[in-house]
């Protein structure tokens, strides 16, 4: 599912290339030299290719998932298999357009958000106009995680996990 493809123009739109992988790029070690992976909202994988990724994170990689990333295995729906890489658990499914999200304002990945309060109004719209937020992820973050973000409700909207090196 390409349903959240920043390669469809802005990141050329902000000046940067980009190179796409799928999985058996991922088992072969293609990301390996790549400081960055972004997930476009792969929403089945396998445990291997969640291993994988794993392993490159712990050597030095950072790896940026979206609220529908590793949803499934292939033969377990809704088993949320991403939970191993991040190290939390999925607290809830909420819809978009109630409520707010604030950026800590302690929080260093998101220097110009620091402090402030959006409404959780935002839309995802894909190349074909298509509505792509329809509903939202809230965490229950391990305690060794950096919270960046909670909903109005105090619930975790976006958490940080050191791996290893990454």
């Amino acid at each position: 599912c390409w349903d959240w493809d920043l390669g469809r123009g802005a990141l050329q739109t902000l000046g940067y290339s980009y190179l796409y992988v799928e999985e058996m790029a991922v088992r072969e070690g293609k990301i390996n030299g790549y400081p960055i992976m972004f997930d476009c909202g792969t929403e089945s994988v396998s445990a291997a290719e969640l291993e994988h990724i794993a392993n490159w994170v712990s050597e030095g990689g950072t790896f940026v998932a979206l609220p529908f990333t590793a949803r499934n295995l292939y033969d377990k729906p809704e088993s949320w298999p991403i939970k191993r890489l991040l190290g939390c658990e999925i607290k809830a499914l909420r819809a978009p357009g109630k409520g707010t999200v604030t950026f800590g304002a302690d929080q260093k990945v998101f220097r110009a958000l620091a402090g402030k309060t959006f409404p959780d109004q935002g839309h995802s719209m894909d190349w074909l106009n298509h509505e792509r937020d329809q509903l939202g992820v809230a965490f229950a973050p391990a305690p060794d995680q950096e919270v960046l973000a909670t909903f109005e409700n105090g619930d975790a909207a976006i958490v940080r996990r050191k791996l290893g090196k990454g």
